[in-house]
């Protein structure tokens, strides 16, 4: 063992490595990395084993090859020579990529011991072993005491792995699947930190680097643009879920697949503010506070932004709403407010139509309900982005057009509404789409995880990934036009077209005075104008990023 600074290159244990979508294109942000944000579980693993008394290191493999396009991870296995390697495979996107790190790691030096976990790695984990020989092991569900376990038996010359919690390997050609049997409840969960940032190389880039809200990373010049809001905390406040939202791969039935959780883990008011404070002290200038009314504790949320109040911790808080707050939760929230600091809501009511929300998310109100929370939120003043979805199971183009409607009943009826977001929801892993698909009345184009490599990593003519939705809805579209498309495609394509021309998000924030007008003369103009706004952007980012590819040369 050898329990060093991570920040110097020596002889490691373990090295983690985070490897996220590394080639994307989108309008107007250009080209960009996807999926950049840590898991925070791959913090509390290595921080979790570093306590143990070994030396450990992250790696986040897109902020070193923003830091420095000749970055080698050869090399820095050759420097450090660590016996095992992790690798987290949490979203979906990040499949290509990581089984293609995976890889090179193996051939590198074939005596690495290269385990991988996450989510999707804990869906797919017979799969992954059956289909890739470079992997040794898949660490399925929470990983922190099952990773030490078997960084210690590799650290003795130990090979059998029986007794590795959580864990599917294999011992020559047969594949072997250990019971899970750690599942963390809340002392777990209490005794985990987050926080330990000197762990990650380059830490302190890392938190400086500005993303444009979805978790991306501009390439070139355009990471110090003001326009792109500050890097934020994501706060890990619990673990596991009440619901079954139709799209969600955490859902309460996703997790009993993946890690065998079957119930709300918690950490307490005191853990969080300690993380808040000391996520402050890195550098952190705003926190993510994930909400969800917990059952058997109603008052957490007001408790915890009391706790906050009276610590005096100047941040900005942006507390993302998964079910609808309470009125007392929302007060408790606003008492956060400071003249030097920026506190901001985020509902996420899917869609307009009740009878859609009902049949998708677990956790149901009705119109009336959502209208009677914003307005409170309106009546203090706290700014508000709301969050839909269209393509959602069941939906029919009337359903679509009501929750249009509903939007621009929203932004003429409250000031306080600053964004308005929409996007198509994606097929995950484990989640109940992708479980039952019949029942939802989709057509899964993944079935597998090869399928989810592949549309993850395919390459169309301009050289990007190009983005797809993993399922179709028979008879939502149009008969196809081009027969040279997938229905996946005219799909895909025909649900970016509602969003472009109804929700553009450069309307919502160039043209937000005028986007509230009942007129469709005026609302086809906002989006014309839009669209050349996003097209100009395109080009001006694309010479930023030729510009700086240059310099880097130089």
């Amino acid at each position: 063992m050898n329990n060093s600074n991570s920040n110097v290159e020596d002889s490691l244990d373990c090295l983690l490595v985070f490897v996220p979508k590394l080639k994307n294109i989108y309008r107007p942000i250009g080209e960009h990395m996807f999926t950049v944000l840590l898991p925070m579980g791959l913090l509390s693993i290595a921080d979790y084993i570093y306590r143990q008394g070994f030396s450990v290191n992250i790696v986040h493999f897109g902020l070193e090859k923003i830091n420095n396009p000749h970055f080698s991870l050869e090399d820095y296995l050759k420097s450090t020579n660590p016996k095992v390697v992790g690798l987290s495979l949490h979203w979906h996107y990040q499949c290509y990529d990581t089984i293609k790190i995976a890889k090179q790691i193996k051939l590198f030096n074939p005596n690495i011991f290269v385990v991988i976990g996450g989510l999707t790695a804990s869906y797919f984990h017979e799969e992954i072993l059956q289909g890739f020989s470079f992997i040794d092991a898949v660490i399925r569900g929470d990983g922190e005491r099952p990773f030490d376990t078997l960084v210690k038996k590799i650290s003795t010359g130990c090979s059998d792995f029986s007794s590795v919690p959580n864990l599917t390997w294999r011992a020559q050609e047969k594949i072997i699947i250990n019971e899970i049997s750690y599942v963390i409840q809340d002392k777990d969960l209490n005794e985990l930190n987050f926080t330990n940032f000197k762990l990650l190389k380059n830490y302190k880039l890392y938190i400086k680097m500005k993303d444009f809200r979805g978790g991306r990373w501009t390439v070139g010049t355009s990471n110090i643009s003001k326009i792109y809001p500050p890097a934020y905390f994501p706060l890990l406040i619990h673990k596991g879920c009440y619901f079954n939202c139709s799209y969600c791969g955490g859902s309460k039935i996703s997790q009993k697949l993946t890690s065998e959780r079957t119930d709300i883990s918690i950490r307490s008011i005191t853990k969080v503010v300690d993380s808040i404070k000391e996520a402050q002290r890195y550098g952190y200038k705003e926190i993510m506070i994930p909400y969800l009314h917990f059952v058997k504790y109603p008052s957490y949320f007001e408790e915890l932004f009391d706790l906050i109040r009276e610590e005096n911790i100047e941040m900005n808080y942006f507390l993302e709403c998964w079910v609808l707050p309470s009125k007392s939760v929302i007060k408790a929230f606003k008492s956060l407010w400071s003249g030097r600091c920026k506190n901001y809501i985020g509902i996420s009511p899917e869609t307009g139509s009740e009878y859609i929300r009902k049949v998708n998310k677990g956790m149901f109100y009705t119109n009336s309900e959502l209208i009677g929370i914003i307005n409170y939120i309106n009546s203090l003043g706290i700014p508000l982005i709301l969050y839909f979805s269209v393509g959602l199971p069941f939906e029919t183009a009337d359903d679509v057009k009501d929750t249009l409607e509903f939007q621009q009943y929203l932004r003429k009826k409250f000031k306080n509404i600053i964004g308005i977001s929409t996007v198509n929801p994606v097929l995950e892993p484990a989640s109940p789409m992708y479980i039952n698909p019949e029942y939802y009345e989709i057509v899964k184009t993944r079935n597998s995880f090869k399928n989810f490599i592949q549309s993850s990593g395919e390459i169309n003519k301009f050289g990007f990934v190009t983005p797809k939705l993993g399922y179709f809805k028979p008879n939502f579209s149009k008969p196809k036009r081009f027969a040279c498309l997938s229905q996946e495609e005219v799909f895909r394509r025909d649900l970016q077209g509602i969003i472009c021309r109804n929700s553009c998000r450069i309307s919502d924030f160039v043209f937000s005075k005028f986007s509230i007008l009942n007129n469709i003369l005026t609302r086809k103009l906002i989006i014309l104008c839009s669209r050349l706004i996003c097209g100009i952007i395109f080009v001006i980012s694309k010479i930023s990023f030729t510009n700086y590819k240059e310099n880097k040369k130089i």
